[in-house]
């Protein structure tokens, strides 16, 4: 997937997502 660093994760709203426990929050892009 595609990681991202974010601190408001409702951009990713209209997508599938998967929150992984990396420390940080990190937002894995799940494209189907």
């Amino acid at each position: 997937g595609v990681y991202f660093n974010v601190s408001d994760t409702s951009i990713f709203k209209d997508k599938r997502t998967m929150v992984m426990d990396r420390g940080d929050k990190s937002i894995e892009l799940v494209w189907t």
